[in-house]
C-alpha cells in the first residue's frame, strides 16, 4: 500500500475563541508516520532521487531526536534506500522502535555538551560518518534548502489557502517555520507569522539549559532563520507547556505532542500581551499526536 499519497493536505479543526480571536489547529499527525516531519522527508528523498544525487547505492544519514528520523526512516525503506540515524539518550523509546522496523541503523551517541543536552555530539559523529563513508549523503535538516522548500510548497500553501491571519510554528531545526514564512511573504500574504520556543533554548534568548520536551528548541542558534524576517516570538515554559497538553485533552479530546502545546500556551500568551488583537482567524500549527508520550507528557493524566 502506497502512503504517499496521504502526505499533507492534513485536517484544520477550530478548537475555541481566546480574546476574541477564532483559534485552529492543523492537526499534522494525520501524516503517514504521525508527524509533520514527513512532508520534508518525502519530499527531500524524491528530490534527490529525481535529480540522481543520491541512489540506491548511497548511504542516507541524519541527526534526529524523533520525528524527522522516522519519517526518513519511513521514505528510504520505501525506495529501498540505507538510513542510520544518529540518536541519543533522550529519543523515545517507541520512536526507537519504529525506527528499528523500518530498518534504520540506529547510532547512539552518549555524551552531553556544555548545555547539557546532546545536539554537537550528535552533529560530530554524523560528520565522522560521512567522512568514513564516501557514498553518504547527510540530509542535514538544519541547513537543507530543500527541507524548508518542502513545507513552503506543502504546508505553505495549504496556510495561505487558510486565510488565516496569523499562524504560530514551534522552532527547533527551524526549516517549518523558515519554509512557510519564505512562501506566505513570497505569495505576499498578510498572514503574520510568530515563532514558540521554549525557555532554555537559544534560538530567540542566549539563556540555555537542559530540556526535555522533544521536537522544539535548539542549543545552538539557526543559520538559516533571520528572526527580524517573521512577525514576533514567545517563549514558554516547558512546565506550563505540559500543562496546556493536559488542558488541550480535557477540554477537546485533542491528544497532541509536546510542542503543539507550547504553541497553543504560546497563543495565549501573546495575545495577552497584545490586547489590540482581536477578530482574528489563528492558525496553531500541531506538529504530532500525543500518543507516542502517553510514559512521559501524560503520565500523570
Amino acid at each position: 500500500m502506497c502512503l504517499d499519497i496521504l502526505v499533507g493536505k492534513t485536517p484544520e479543526v477550530y478548537i475555541d475563541q481566546i480574546r476574541g480571536n477564532d483559534i485552529y489547529g492543523k492537526l499534522e499527525y494525520f501524516n503517514p508516520t504521525g508527524s509533520i516531519k514527513d512532508r520534508a522527508a518525502q519530499y527531500v528523498i524524491r528530490n534527490l532521487l529525481d535529480k540522481k544525487k543520491i541512489t540506491s547505492e548511497t548511504k542516507i544519514i541524519e541527526s534526529s531526536s524523533g520525528n524527522f528520523g522516522v519519517s526518513l526512516a519511513y521514505f528510504c525503506k520505501k525506495y529501498g534506500l540505507q538510513f542510520s540515524c544518529v540518536i541519543d539518550p533522550k529519543i523515545l523509546s517507541i520512536n526507537k522502535k519504529i525506527l528499528k522496523a523500518y530498518g534504520a541503523n540506529l547510532i547512539e551517541v552518549k555524551d552531553k555538551d556544555k548545555h547539557n543536552n546532546y545536539l554537537s555530539a550528535r552533529l560530530s559523529k554524523v560528520q565522522e560518518f560521512v567522512s568514513n563513508n564516501q557514498n553518504s549523503y547527510w540530509v542535514n535538516q538544519y541547513e537543507n534548502p530543500l527541507v524548508q522548500e518542502a513545507y513552503s510548497f506543502s504546508i505553505g500553501k495549504e496556510i495561505m489557502d487558510m486565510k488565516c491571519d496569523m499562524v504560530f510554528v514551534a522552532v527547533s531545526s527551524c526549516g517549518t517555520i523558515v519554509g512557510i514564512n519564505n512562501y506566505l511573504k513570497k505569495q505576499k500574504s498578510k498572514t503574520k507569522v510568530i515563532g514558540v520556543d521554549v525557555k532554555g533554548s537559544i534560538i530567540f534568548s542566549d539563556y540555555s539549559k537542559e530540556r526535555f520536551i522533544p521536537g522544539i528548541g535548539s542549543n545552538r542558534k539557526s543559520k538559516i532563520l533571520n528572526i527580524d524576517d517573521i512577525n514576533g516570538f514567545e517563549l514558554v515554559s516547558e512546565i506550563e507547556a505540559i500543562k496546556t497538553c493536559h488542558e488541550l485533552v480535557s477540554r477537546y479530546s485533542l491528544v497532541l505532542g509536546g510542542s503543539s502545546g507550547a504553541v497553543y500556551l504560546g497563543v495565549k500568551n501573546y495575545l495577552l500581551k497584545h490586547p489590540e488583537i482581536k477578530n482574528k482567524k489563528i492558525l496553531c500549527i500541531f506538529a504530532d499526536g500525543g500518543y507516542k508520550y502517553m510514559d512521559t507528557i501524560y503520565i500523570d493524566l
